[in-house]
């Protein structure tokens, strides 16, 4: 017979472990630019110079 309170709190692990997971980039703004550089971070300031480089890189959620 399985302890009810190591299931939920097993359960209580992995919900936030996705949560985590699938919250990672949401939210997150990235930039592409025709100046910009494929080794830069992806801000405003330092934006990205390929789509391709942000299609690769981004997670679901981020906006780019």
């Amino acid at each position: 017979m399985r302890d009810p309170d190591v299931m939920y709190a097993t359960l209580v692990v992995i919900v936030l472990a996705l949560a985590q997971t699938l919250a990672g980039q949401a939210g997150t703004t990235y930039y592409v630019s025709t100046s910009g550089n494929d080794t830069n971070p992806g801000t405003i300031r330092a934006p990205w110079l390929t789509i391709q480089h942000a299609a690769n890189t981004v997670k679901p959620g981020a906006t780019v």
